[in-house]
């Protein structure tokens, strides 16, 4: 996941840099910080509590892909003894709802206990992931350049329910950086995602209980912020974090809303058909303009 997240660090860092040397005139909106920069840190205490209210949330998944475990040995079983399962066995899709605060206290304990925090660090200061209405932003201050950057994704769920999570628009401060100035760079971006992708393809594996690698979630990662900078529908598969185990659980999302501060998804569970298939379709070359 780190790989990716500095890649779209390079992308507007590049993008911050042809702007200095084109639009001089736009310093001070540049260096402008937007509001949500000047929020105070988290506390520990905050943070602790935030984290547990989301652990509620996610242990809710748990306990679905738990039943959907069991729900498939049950399936396998009637299948040697010639017979079948109601439908209703299956286990039901559920709705997870998640604060801003608790979003950004997630990612910042996964961070940590990845080690990805000093990764990013070395890069920017105060990432942070904010949620407005209909748009997920990440933000956070470049070191090297001291600007404060974000990158805006609307989301929705298509009318082919695929996952759409277009890179709509960049700011370096409080400046737009316009379509014209962007596209150099996210041309070679996007062919720095494409060169990377295939060893993660090649090593991407979900076990037997349906925990994928970190390859899987990296790959899955890669290929979504490619069809984001491509306006692109992607697989609407998310990889929730286990906070009380290792890994992620993959889910199949089937509606998502982003209001100011929180975010709605219903999420249902992949049988081990439904994440061979996403396992193969993951695994196909990826061509620029292509899905």
């Amino acid at each position: 996941m780190k790989k990716w997240f500095k890649r779209l660090l390079l992308f507007t860092v590049c993008v911050i840099v042809m702007l200095l040397v084109i639009a001089g005139g736009s310093y001070f909106m540049l260096r402008r910080e937007p509001e949500w920069f000047s929020r105070p840190p988290m506390t520990t205490e905050v943070r602790e509590a935030a984290v547990a209210r989301a652990e509620t949330q996610f242990s809710r998944v748990e306990d679905l892909a738990t039943s959907l475990r069991a729900y498939e040995a049950r399936r396998q079983k009637a299948i040697r003894e010639g017979t079948t399962l109601p439908s209703a066995e299956l286990p039901k899709p559920l709705t997870v709802r998640l604060s801003e605060v608790e979003l950004n206290a997630v990612f910042q304990t996964f961070a940590e206990n990845r080690g990805w925090d000093e990764d990013l660090a070395q890069y920017i200061s105060s990432p942070t992931i904010l949620l407005q209405d209909k748009q997920i932003v990440l933000g956070g201050k470049l070191k090297d350049l001291n600007i404060v950057t974000s990158a805006y994704f609307t989301t929705t769920i298509d009318e082919q329910g695929q996952f759409r999570l277009d890179l709509s628009r960049v700011l370096g401060g409080k400046l737009p950086l316009p379509d014209v100035l962007l596209d150099r760079y996210r041309q070679t971006v996007i062919k720095d995602l494409v060169r990377h992708l295939p060893p993660l393809q090649h090593s991407a594996k979900i076990d037997a209980k349906g925990i994928p690698n970190d390859a899987t979630v990296q790959a899955s990662l890669t290929k979504l912020l490619l069809q984001s900078i491509e306006h692109q529908s992607s697989e609407p598969v998310f990889f929730l974090p286990l906070l009380t185990a290792k890994g992620t659980v993959p889910v199949r999302l089937t509606d998502v809303i982003v209001t100011d501060g929180h975010i709605q998804m219903t999420i249902a569970p992949m049988s081990e058909t439904d994440r061979a298939e996403m396992l193969t379709r993951l695994r196909e070359p990826y061509a620029p303009g292509t899905k």
